[in-house]
């Protein structure tokens, strides 16, 4: 059975300074859905300017075969996997979660896990290196070509905060999103993408 799974995540002002806070200002959506045949990724932007990326990423089990890419309404970046000619093992940067979900369940702290990632707007599809690993306990960093992309706290094997270098984001239940971002996010578009939690597989 392809079972689908979402995670809705509130992009939040940067000052906030603990993971139980309730001074952070909403700012944007993260917004994720996935099977065995595809990943697909919203990011919306509010403030401090609207902002929009799209990313769906067609899977095969664990491998993917294409990534298609849309930022604010330009024309699509499509990549095919079986067009590169280097790094077998890389994917698009959106598929990093399926990694960070599965090093969020490992206990050993001196774990880490090395790979190539693809930025999906380089229509071109060139690798660099990239590896997760933990500074410390219960969090785990992202780098790409040595430089900190991102870092990312788990408790009890879920990610519960993320910083992407300037924004952070931390998991809410769907209607918590809807709820919270009512008004500045398009009301319409909150609708849609509520709308697959109740359409079934």
């Amino acid at each position: 059975m392809n079972r689908t799974e979402t995670r809705w995540e509130l992009f939040e002002t940067p000052e906030v300074a603990s993971l139980d806070s309730t001074a952070a200002e909403p700012i944007g959506l993260l917004y994720r859905r996935w099977n065995e045949t595809e990943l697909v990724t919203e990011v919306i932007f509010a403030h401090p300017e609207p902002h929009r990326i799209s990313s769906v990423i067609t899977l095969e089990g664990k491998r993917w075969t294409t990534s298609r890419f849309v930022e604010d309404g330009t024309d699509p970046v499509i990549i095919n996997a079986e067009d590169l000619i280097e790094e077998e093992d890389a994917i698009p940067a959106y598929m990093e979660f399926f990694l960070l979900q599965d090093a969020a369940q490992l206990e050993d702290s001196d774990h880490t896990i090395s790979y190539h990632v693809i930025t999906p707007s380089d229509p071109h599809g060139i690798a660099e290196d990239a590896s997760m690993w933990q500074p410390e306990a219960g969090t785990w960093e992202i780098e790409t070509n040595g430089d900190l992309a991102s870092t990312h706290w788990v408790e009890e094997g879920q990610i519960v905060r993320s910083d992407w270098q300037g924004v952070v984001s931390r998991p809410v239940s769907p209607d918590e999103a809807v709820r919270t971002l009512k008004g500045i996010i398009d009301d319409d578009e909150l609708s849609s993408l509520l709308a697959h939690e109740t359409a079934g597989d």
